[in-house]
């Protein structure tokens, strides 16, 4: 997140903000970033839960998890998990997932 910023901007971003809000203003600024950066957070992971989670479940086959909803994303029985004649490929072993893994260049 900060990795192009170094020690020195870092400090004058801090110095900046200080002589801008002043001391007494600076815990009641972070207590409001620190909110909107946990209600954020909170908004991330429900939107996993209700579109990335059923659309993983879709793919490995399973059903996927209750979200609470009248009829929780479970299926009914008899019900198919995924699209007519969709056949989910094969778990990949372990030579063929170490060749997806990303190369280091600095090892």
């Amino acid at each position: 997140m900060l990795g192009n910023l170094g020690l020195g901007e870092i400090l004058i971003i801090l110095v900046l903000i200080l002589v801008l809000f002043g001391p007494k203003k600076i815990p009641e600024l972070a207590g409001t970033v620190g909110r909107y950066v946990n209600q954020f957070r909170r908004q991330m992971e429900e939107a996993q839960r209700t579109v990335i989670d059923p659309l993983r479940a879709d793919l490995t086959g399973g059903a996927p998890p209750h979200n609470g909803t009248p009829g929780g994303g479970y299926l009914a029985p008899g019900e198919s998990p995924a699209p007519h004649g969709f056949v989910a490929p094969p778990p990949l072993t372990e030579e063929e997932e170490r060749a997806r893994q990303p190369k280091r260049l600095l090892d």
